[in-house]
């Protein structure tokens, strides 16, 4: 079964000639391979991204641009669980790291989800223990604009999110205590009247 995002197609382009398959191992005969596909083999910017288990298609992704090199690329197994991280382009904006769950004969999209590191923003790098709660969370803020009242600024909700027993979940009681940090208050609901994000706030004293 081949599984494809549900979002609409977008074509990939600007590819990078250095590209190269990755490959990532689940156990000792079970293993993935990442790699782009091309509509024109003679065309090298025009491709969307596949999963492949064990040489077998088993996702089709037309929607991200995953970067190969990334450290954040990963396997990792809990409860039987197959848990697939791979980092994403996110200019102009912070890259994003994409979640996926893989059964034997397909992969499930699961989030995007933005990073912070110290060459993103600052803060615990991905697959840390953020909160020292004894899971692993990935998550942060993205880049935010700046109003022109120097005492206030533009609330920047974070997105965070935790493996647990097989899972991935959004940790809403981290979210709730880095955005009070990062914007002196949690808004649940941050969007402006005219459903833009997002509101303005006073700047906290730090």
């Amino acid at each position: 079964m081949i599984t494809k995002s549900n979002s609409p197609a977008v074509v990939q382009q600007n590819a990078d000639t250095l590209y190269h398959p990755l490959y990532l191992q689940i156990g000792k005969n079970d293993n993935l391979t990442i790699k782009r596909c091309y509509y024109n083999p003679k065309n090298l910017n025009l491709y969307y991204e596949v999963i492949l288990r064990n040489g077998k298609q088993i996702y089709q992704d037309t929607t991200h641009q995953f970067l190969y090199e990334s450290k954040y690329n990963r396997i990792i197994k809990s409860h039987d669980n197959v848990l697939l991280f791979l980092e994403n382009d996110g200019s102009p904006n912070f890259n994003f790291i994409s979640a996926y769950t893989i059964h034997q004969n397909k992969a499930v999209f699961i989030s995007d989800c933005i990073y912070n590191d110290n060459k993103q923003g600052g803060g615990a790098p991905p697959f840390t223990d953020m909160d020292r709660d004894g899971f692993l969370e990935y998550g942060g803020f993205d880049t935010g604009e700046v109003p022109e009242h120097p005492d206030s600024m533009y609330y920047n909700p974070s997105q965070f999110y935790e493996i647990r027993n097989g899972i991935v979940s959004f940790d809403s009681s981290l979210v709730k205590k880095s955005d009070i940090k990062h914007n002196g208050i949690y808004l649940s609901n941050f969007m402006d009247k005219k459903g833009n994000c997002c509101k303005i706030v006073r700047k906290p004293n730090r």
